[in-house]
């Protein structure tokens, strides 16, 4: 690392190479800072402004509270988890079953596919009480079992093709 930046600033690598700056300028637009959302809406314009930011009709839009978390004039809306997306559907981002432009909550990393799904039922705690129950109630039997009921090894003599016949010897071949 320390040799990249010492070619830097010599223009060792930017004279060589010099669509490298025109890659980073190209790409300049990409970053975080840019998606940032903006500052609380406070009048009906830039109510507006923000909703036609985010593609949404003024009535859809329905900011954030501005609690100081810091969402500005980013949408709310009810989480979609990835697991209730259609599967037949041709995605741009098939692992996160969403199309490029699609907004995101902003707690998405918390429901994708391997974490919570909003569209399931969750189950009653007495049912889930009720599996826990069955499941540990079946493996203590079959532990108890086990322990109560050994399985003694079957024991036999020793086979050898020939009873009284030797079959070795340590000497040496002559």
């Amino acid at each position: 690392m320390s040799n990249l930046i010492k070619c830097i600033k010599k223009g060792v690598i930017l004279n060589k190479n010099s669509g490298l700056i025109v890659t980073t300028i190209r790409h300049a637009g990409a970053w975080n800072r840019d998606w940032k959302p903006g500052p609380y809406p406070t009048t009906q314009e830039e109510r507006e402004a923000a909703a036609k930011k985010y593609g949404l009709h003024i009535r859809d839009y329905k900011p954030y509270p501005d609690d100081g978390f810091g969402w500005g004039d980013y949408p709310m809306f009810e989480p979609l988890s990835v697991e209730s997306g259609d599967p037949y559907e041709h995605w741009d981002m098939p692992e996160y079953k969403r199309n490029l432009g699609d907004l995101m909550h902003p707690n998405f990393d918390f429901y994708i596919a391997e974490r919570y799904d909003i569209s399931k039922r969750s189950k009653s705690y007495f049912r889930l009480l009720g599996e826990f129950l069955a499941i540990m109630s079946v493996m203590s039997f079959i532990c108890y079992y086990a322990e109560t009921h050994k399985v003694p090894k079957p024991k036999m003599h020793r086979q050898y093709p020939e009873d009284g016949k030797k079959h070795y010897t340590f000497e040496p071949v002559e």
